[in-house]
């Protein structure tokens, strides 16, 4: 077993829990890279649209890791920006791979393990590494640069990004360095995450050398929100947080 934490951040984007992606990404997960070579499994829910479903999906997220034998620790929070910095402060193990709800692995892709992965980074340096939902060495979007190296079987690609697609992370390098970059930002969604450590820090990396295929695709749990029945309760209820979250952002 790694001494890797595996952090997974989720809302309830559906009336049918079913439907909620979830489920694939933790199968996904496992296919890669073993859910039971995880030191420990946190998920961090924010209950948000449909809120009255939310001890209905704690179950429901109980029952499917029990089938590694894995009892999760789950907690409910306010936004991702708050799960996420939740999720720093409470990893003991030192590293974490962190995980929104909504992706799927290329397994055939990845040829490392978690452990070698991380272990890959420690010799590196890197404090965050990333999977790409596109080729590595495209200059694209926020990617202003980027630079290929390789050290014993590992390579990896270095650029400015920090984006919140699956990525391992060096806690001690979060608490120090990143945690007081997101507490002064107060972001939104994932792009208060990304989008503020991208600016500040620019340390980003993705794993393979240049010209590796993506390893991820998004399974897009924003359009399954969209396409999902919203009651008028649900409605409030989402417009409720988003409320919220600008007041954060005001403060």
């Amino acid at each position: 077993m790694a001494d890797i934490r595996l952090n997974i951040f989720t809302n309830i984007v559906h009336r049918d829990l079913r439907k909620i992606p979830v489920f694939e990404t933790i199968n996904s997960i496992d296919k890669t890279f073993s859910i039971k070579n995880f030191s420990s499994v946190s998920i961090y829910i924010h209950p948000y649209p449909v809120t009255e479903k939310t001890d209905e999906y704690k179950l429901a997220l109980t029952t499917f890791m029990s089938k590694w034998g894995v009892v999760p620790d789950i907690s409910l929070t306010e936004s991702l920006w708050d799960g996420y910095v939740r999720s720093i402060r409470d990893t003991t193990e030192p590293h974490a791979l962190q995980m929104e709800h909504d992706w799927h692995f290329y397994r055939q892709r990845i040829t490392h393990s978690a452990t070698e992965i991380v272990e890959a980074m420690r010799k590196n340096s890197l404090p965050y590494l990333r999977f790409n939902k596109r080729e590595n060495g495209i200059v694209t979007g926020m990617i202003t640069h980027v630079q290929e190296y390789s050290r014993d079987g590992f390579s990896y690609c270095k650029d400015n990004v920090m984006s919140n697609n699956p990525h391992f992370i060096d806690i001690s390098y979060y608490r120090d360095i990143v945690l007081p970059v997101l507490l002064k930002s107060k972001g939104e969604g994932s792009l208060g995450i990304e989008r503020e450590l991208t600016s500040e820090l620019a340390n980003g990396a993705s794993y393979g050398p240049m010209g590796h295929p993506k390893t991820i695709t998004h399974l897009n749990g924003k359009k399954i929100f969209q396409k999902s029945q919203m009651s008028t309760f649900d409605k409030i209820n989402y417009f409720i947080s988003r409320l919220k979250r600008d007041t954060l952002k005001i403060k």
